[in-house]
């Protein structure tokens, strides 16, 4: 299962926590498994202790299933490419929302 683009977040949390440590874990990465950990910690901190948006960010589903589909051509190169666009765009909307 994929995270569809504006979904509420609490339907697609467990889903989108489980497609990152699917990835992590089939990279034989046992660092990039540990930092998805901690990023998944400190996301359900920051939802506990305040108000945050209430639906997936436009743009985040379409950006997982081309990496789905490049790790399923085995397509090494554009899946990384896949990953560092994902990664930009969570990063870029994660400034649009200060912690403070």
């Amino acid at each position: 299962m994929l995270v569809k683009d504006n979904s509420p977040v609490w339907l697609t949390e467990d889903a989108d926590t489980r497609f990152h440590k699917l990835i992590a874990r089939i990279s034989r990465n046992p660092v990039l498994e540990t930092i998805v950990a901690l990023i998944r910690r400190s996301e359900e901190e920051a939802r506990l202790s305040g108000p945050g948006t209430e639906h997936v960010p436009s743009g985040h589903g379409g950006e997982h299933r081309m990496i789905y589909e490049a790790i399923a051509l085995h397509a090494p190169d554009i899946a990384a490419l896949a990953m560092k666009r994902h990664i930009e765009s969570v990063m870029k909307d994660e400034n649009q929302y200060p912690l403070s």
